[in-house]
């Protein structure tokens, strides 16, 4: 790659990595919590299944149960609900629209007995676990192909390098970075797939300049 579209290029991925080290930091925010019951996709229907057991045994229909769930910052995001009973469970179906750690309360109660339970979900862009990981092997895969190209003067290598980048916005546009997925990953992901539309442009436009010119 030539001399001034790496400096113009390298300028753009310096950016690109001051922007995301503060990655890191963001998402200290939503720390995981021990004891995670369930593990939910955000902005989408979730069948939230908890069973009830009274002396060993599953909970018959004399008994009703109540939930209520409360938002990662503490705030009430149902209260009181009344959930469905099932043969081995009760069950309410949640959409949850922001990720992070839910901590619930289940009540249940018969005409002589009642009880109360707690515990948590966590809510995630994709409905997995972390996903920081995948985004840093994806980074650094771009990474290492555009310093590839460079030193090889390989505009192939180059190609790849801005597919890569394309890809990593993509995905980052879908899934979010870690737990999160907000405007800051939003932009991150622009940036992304804008720096590899340039170089994949750049590539190509030295690829045919080099074969038409020799």
């Amino acid at each position: 790659m030539k001399l001034n579209n790496f400096i113009i290029l390298a300028g753009l991925i310096l950016t690109f990595v001051m922007f995301t080290s503060t990655l890191p930091v963001v998402s200290s925010a939503n720390e995981e919590l021990p004891g995670i019951d369930y593990l939910f996709k955000q902005n989408t229907a979730n069948d939230l299944k908890r069973p009830c057991v009274y002396q060993g045994r599953y909970c018959s229909n004399s008994f009703d149960c109540f939930l209520t769930i409360y938002y990662p910052n503490n705030t009430v995001y149902l209260a009181n609900v009344n959930m469905s009973f099932n043969e081995s469970f009760f069950n309410y179906t949640i959409y949850p629209r922001e990720v992070g750690v839910y901590y619930n309360s289940m009540q249940c109660y018969s005409a002589s007995n009642n009880g109360t339970e707690t515990f948590y979900f966590k809510v995630t862009p994709s409905g997995y676990m972390s996903n920081y990981g995948t985004f840093i092997i994806l980074l650094a895969i771009s990474l290492i192909l555009f310093l590839l190209a460079y030193y090889t003067e390989n505009e192939i290598l180059g190609f790849f390098s801005g597919t890569t980048f394309i890809l990593t916005g993509i995905y980052t546009f879908i899934y979010g970075i870690g737990d999160l997925r907000t405007m800051y990953t939003t932009s991150i992901s622009v940036l992304s797939a804008s720096l590899g539309i340039i170089i994949t442009i750049l590539s190509s436009l030295e690829f045919m300049d080099v074969n038409w010119n020799s």
